[in-house]
């Protein structure tokens, strides 16, 4: 609220919060400060243009708090923020880490605008530095979700876009993932799908990311394929860790063969600590549990079990 916002501010000015920012090295100042600074901007939304020079000015210098005052006019939102940080992810005189940071930043805009979006578009087509396309890719995903209520067409229109770059390969297989993860769109299903088979372990990891972002009973099948069949233990880690958002009945057949049948016991590990979330809701999670405290090889995963029947 306004009144909120004004109690945040208080008597700070724009020059002050500023200043904390460039020289504050504490957490929980810095924190404070960015929060009062995105209220001020509310309150006083042409502030931010005043903002945005000084990030030009000291991003040239490379000095610091750039990225605190860019988070700042993402936190604040307004039209006023939001155009600031269109124009200063078009501004290729800036160095490739600043604009990352501003695609950052935009990707945090509650609210984004068509302004904001079409300069993201325009970014991840023009631009040929990974770091900053990384960033750019991502911010489209959070802005894809942003929009997912408010604006369908408008998300759909942005993940469309997104999605056929990465389809045509012209993006980077893990960073698409990555930006599917953010939207929980199902329209990203069958390139999530396809990544499973990916030789890189790492990529089937954020792949099995993505598709724990995504509702439906197609998933629940490829979560459980993944849990049961990926060669590698830390995709099927991610796969339990999935799972574990998620409504538990489909799965817990494939938990079951799990516990009995998997070789790794961190992935046990992680199914048990999984069941240990079930317990007032599900009556098998506690059988389940039982039989990990009477027949895991492993003490380490029998002692966690019987940790989570006790509390």
């Amino acid at each position: 609220t306004v009144e909120g916002d004004r109690r945040l501010v208080g008597d700070a000015t724009l020059e002050v919060l500023l200043g904390v920012l460039e020289t504050e090295t504490r957490e929980h100042e810095l924190l404070q400060a960015r929060e009062r600074l995105a209220a001020l901007f509310r309150l006083l939304p042409t502030k931010a243009v005043l903002a945005a020079r000084r990030v030009r000015r000291v991003a040239a210098a490379q000095g610091s708090g750039v990225a605190q005052v860019l988070d700042a006019l993402g936190s604040a939102g307004t039209p006023e923020a939001q155009r600031e940080l269109a124009r200063l992810l078009g501004e290729s005189r800036l160095r490739v880490t600043t604009r990352a940071l501003v695609a950052t930043a935009a990707g945090k805009v509650a609210r984004p605008s068509a302004e904001l979006t079409q300069a993201l578009a325009r970014a991840v087509g023009a631009t040929k530095e990974g770091e900053l396309k990384r960033a750019v890719v991502l911010a489209l995903g959070s802005v894809a979700k942003g929009l997912e209520r408010s604006e369908p067409g408008r998300a759909l229109g942005v993940l469309d876009g997104l999605m056929g770059r990465c389809e045509a390969k012209r993006l980077d297989v893990e960073t698409c993932l990555r930006a599917l993860a953010r939207t929980g769109s199902a329209r990203g299903l069958e390139y999530a799908r396809a990544a499973l088979a990916h030789r890189s372990a790492e990529v089937r990891v954020v792949a099995t990311e993505a598709l724990g972002a995504m509702a439906g009973a197609d998933v629940d099948v490829l979560l459980d394929t993944v849990l049961l069949e990926d060669p590698e233990a830390r995709v099927r880690v991610q796969a339990a860790v999935m799972i574990s958002r998620r409504v538990a009945g489909p799965h817990l057949r494939a938990v079951a063969q799990v516990l009995r049948a998997e070789p790794e016991p961190q992935v046990r590990a992680e199914v048990v600590r999984m069941l240990g979330t079930l317990l007032t809701v599900e009556h098998l999670a506690g059988e389940l549990l039982r039989d990990v405290v009477a027949r895991d090889d492993s003490e380490d995963v029998r002692r966690l079990a019987s940790s989570l029947l006790a509390e």
